[in-house]
């Protein structure tokens, strides 16, 4: 099995990363990047940091398989 990355983000610094972080541990997810950064921001420290894992001997990640838990149903428009 292929290793797990985690990516939990929020759009603003007053919001929590705790609800997504515990799914995602939940999930059997050990590593977590976490972004508090708007979503129209691609160029985001968290979201670089899994394209280019260590883990994966630093080269790019040309595919990535997503699995976004959501923690509020009202906002999966707004995940991707």
């Amino acid at each position: 099995m292929a290793k797990q990355f985690g990516y939990a983000r929020v759009s603003t610094a007053e919001q929590s990363l705790e609800a997504q972080i515990q799914t995602l541990q939940e999930a059997g997810v050990a590593e977590i990047y976490k972004d508090k950064a708007t979503g129209k921001n691609t160029n985001r420290a968290g979201l670089q940091a899994v394209k280019m894992n260590e883990s994966a001997g630093g080269q790019h990640v040309n595919q990535i398989t997503l699995c976004l838990p959501s923690t509020e149903y009202h906002r999966n428009g707004a995940i991707l």
